[in-house]
């Protein structure tokens, strides 16, 4: 398990930073989201989360890309 620092966003979505990110870096980067934002509701929080696991469920560029490939091939 590992401990990182996140951005929590006020629709509920966050971004989990990587493992190398310290505390000063986490906050200018939540800084940085909110540059031009003047609702304190919608200010970024920062957060810590613990990953213990990450399950790569689909990716959908690559089915995408396939997809447009395949049909450029058979045109």
């Amino acid at each position: 398990m590992s401990e990182r620092f996140a951005l929590i966003f006020s629709d509920g979505s966050m971004l989990i930073l990587p493992e190398s990110v310290d505390i000063q870096h986490a906050r200018k980067e939540a800084l940085s989201c909110d540059e031009n934002e003047d609702n304190p509701l919608n200010i970024t929080m920062l957060g810590r989360v613990e990953v213990s696991a990450i399950e790569v469920v689909e990716l959908p560029s690559a089915t995408r890309l396939q997809s447009e490939h395949t049909r450029w091939r058979w045109r």
